[in-house]
């Protein structure tokens, strides 16, 4: 438009060409400067990206394993009118399930049941709980809450008493 009335305004970096039209050509400093930003931009953004995707996969390794031994058992041997002796069977273990509770007591965070030989596994973030027996003091069970700590990649072995009453 300048150069159509007579009035050059083209400066070093947009010089006039034969019709009198300014080009709009970068100088050399400038496009290196313009390269360089945008580089520093992606390396930016990679490095976000990576940022995030270690938390990602650090999330997955912020949990450790509950590993344990519920043993039943009753202070006075019981003596049924058949002579047989009762013995823990895995409906038995059914019957109590476990329940790891918040540091607090208050939160339920996962429930298990033993197998039939006593033994529970769970997968828990890491962090402070308590371990008890689900309904224990409706099902008047005596057993002592057990306080326990999951570190992230470890394996916590807690065992468990617990008497049903049955007399």
């Amino acid at each position: 438009m300048a150069a159509a009335s007579g009035i050059s305004s083209c400066n070093s970096t947009n010089s006039p060409n034969r019709a009198g039209e300014c080009n709009q050509s970068l100088s050399r400093s400038s496009f290196l400067q313009a390269n360089f930003v945008a580089q520093r931009f992606l390396l930016s953004l990679l490095l976000l990206s990576v940022a995030l995707a270690c938390q990602a996969s650090d999330t997955n390794q912020l949990s450790g394993t509950l590993a344990g031994h519920l043993k039943i058992i009753s202070l006075e041997t019981v003596s049924p009118a058949d002579g047989s002796i009762p013995t823990v069977t895995s409906q038995t273990y059914q019957s109590y399930p476990l329940v790891v509770l918040s540091q607090d007591g208050k939160q339920q965070v996962a429930i298990m049941t033993a197998d039939k030989q006593g033994n529970f596994y769970a997968t828990l973030p890491s962090g402070s709980y308590i371990l008890d027996i689900q309904n224990r003091v409706r099902k008047h069970v005596r057993a002592k809450p057990v306080p326990f700590t999951i570190t992230a990649n470890q394996t916590s072995h807690v065992n468990m008493e617990m008497d049903t009453g049955v007399r």
